[in-house]
């Protein structure tokens, strides 16, 4: 098992447990888990993530989780471009 730090910004805390909204989570998971694996551990649609910051660097839904990380995920951005880092969804 590894532990790595999860943070959810914006309206992804809505779906989360109120005692997890607005703060850092320290998640233990198997070594083969990716980001979307964590974040699916916590109910927070895949589909509403726009954004993955994995020890300051830009990283998609597979990126290996590795012990100590400290990932950050964004909704959807509607009005900052973003266009630089890795965007997971495209807006019509």
């Amino acid at each position: 098992m590894i532990t790595a730090s999860l943070r959810f910004y914006g309206e992804l805390n809505s779906h989360l447990d109120r005692a997890f909204r607005q703060r850092r989570l320290n998640i233990s998971c198997p070594e083969q888990n990716t980001v979307r694996d964590l974040i699916g551990l916590l109910a927070v649609p895949a589909t509403d993530v726009d954004l993955i910051i994995a020890n300051g660097e830009s990283v998609d839904f597979s990126y290996a989780v590795q012990q100590g990380d400290r990932i950050s995920v964004y909704p959807l951005f509607r009005s900052i471009d973003i266009s630089p880092l890795k965007k997971l969804h495209l807006l019509n």
